[in-house]
């Protein structure tokens, strides 16, 4: 990887190397994403001024920043790169605590840090545009109805795709009529499958274990292919 960008710390980053990793000079030869491509990112928020990620957030192209007036009339004022649904404003800025810090910020480090601009490491779709939706308190609380919010807030205002690195043993009816809803217009779900090592065949984790064709269920390996 190190021949391929010229980000510092990209050799260090063995997921996008070849199996078990990536292989991402291969996959980056086909594609590495399009600024029309908008990624919901519903985590803790994204550090907007991030200096590997602030050219790839996304800006609402129907709000005018800081005039007070829902310009393109969705319900938010000023959401000019998505929405903080923990505290009801347009700020969906990461601001984690010592346990959960940066959480959300790495995951769209993940997606979509720029490449070749000598600054950090690479994302997988370098060219993707990240919308920040915050449903998690400082300390990584959360509530169902703000994932329903920032779930349908993505999908109406243009995420073709979004992530969802959270998750539980209990089924809900609504989030499941949301996915479908959402699969409906094309958007596609990308959901952590749990950290526990479980088969989600036999011990479902939710939302990943919904069964719609639109969710792409994600466990880690480590560097030698393990679970």
């Amino acid at each position: 990887t190190n021949d391929i960008t010229n980000d510092p710390e990209v050799g260090n980053q063995w997921g996008l190397k070849p199996a078990p990793g990536l292989d991402m000079s291969n996959a980056w030869a086909i594609a590495t994403g399009t600024a029309e491509v908008v990624v919901a990112v519903i985590d803790t928020g994204i550090q907007l001024d991030h200096p590997d990620l602030a050219s790839n957030i996304w800006v609402n192209p129907g709000e005018i920043p800081n005039n007070n007036i829902d310009d393109d009339d969705n319900g938010y004022i000023d959401d000019v790169h998505g929405w903080d649904f923990w505290n009801e404003d347009n700020d969906p800025d990461d601001d984690g605590d010592d346990h959960y810090s940066g959480h959300g910020t790495h995951i769209a480090g993940i997606i979509g840090a720029v490449i070749n601009n000598g600054i950090g490491v690479s994302g997988i779709a370098p060219n993707v545009r990240l919308m920040a939706l915050k449903v998690h308190s400082a300390d990584g609380r959360s509530y169902s109805n703000l994932i329903y919010k920032a779930l349908e807030y993505a999908v109406s205002n243009g995420a073709q795709v979004s992530n969802n690195s959270y998750g539980g043993y209990q089924p809900s009816p609504q989030m499941e009529n949301l996915i479908d809803a959402a699969a409906r217009v094309g958007h596609v779900f990308v959901a952590g499958a749990g950290n526990e090592e479980t088969n989600t065949d036999i011990t479902p984790s939710y939302p990943a274990s919904y069964k719609n064709n639109s969710i792409i269920s994600v466990a880690a390996g480590d560097q030698s292919g393990q679970m």
